[in-house]
């Protein structure tokens, strides 16, 4: 997917959804390449720390 930053390995969901929001692109497509930067990962479900 071409105009999206990397997306750091540790990135949140709310991470995700920032970089969504700056770049007016639904959240699945900052996903879809997340996957694809990251197959064998999922993104964080909330900060580290943070019950």
């Amino acid at each position: 997917m071409s105009g999206l930053p990397p997306i750091p390995i540790h990135a949140t969901v709310i991470d995700l959804r920032s970089i969504a929001a700056a770049h007016e692109v639904p959240i699945v497509y900052v996903l879809d390449e997340y996957m694809r930067q990251h197959p064998h990962q999922e993104p964080a479900a909330h900060a580290q720390g943070v019950r």
